[in-house]
C-alpha cells in the first residue's frame, strides 16, 4: 500500500527505491529492537509514509503542483 501510493504521488520514484528504504527501516528496527504496538500502528504507517515521501522529494525533486 505504501509503495504504490508514494510512487503514485511522486511519479518518478520506482518501487524498488521504496523497497530499499523500507528494508533500511527494517534493519534499524531490528538492530535497536523497535516495536510498534497495536494502538500506535496507524500513526506509525503515516510516519513511515511521510518519511519516505520527504526522502523522495529531496532525492528526486518536486515538480510543479498545478
Amino acid at each position: 500500500m505504501i509503495k504504490s501510493q508514494i510512487a503514485f504521488w511522486h511519479g518518478t520514484v520506482e518501487k524498488r527505491h521504496i523497497d530499499k528504504m523500507l528494508k533500511n527501516f527494517q534493519f534499524v528496527a531490528d538492530t535497536y529492537d523497535f516495536v510498534i504496538h497495536k494502538e500506535h500502528e496507524k500513526r506509525a504507517i503515516v510516519a513511515i509514509a511521510a518519511n519516505i515521501t520527504l526522502w523522495a522529494a529531496s532525492k528526486f525533486g518536486v515538480g510543479k503542483v498545478f
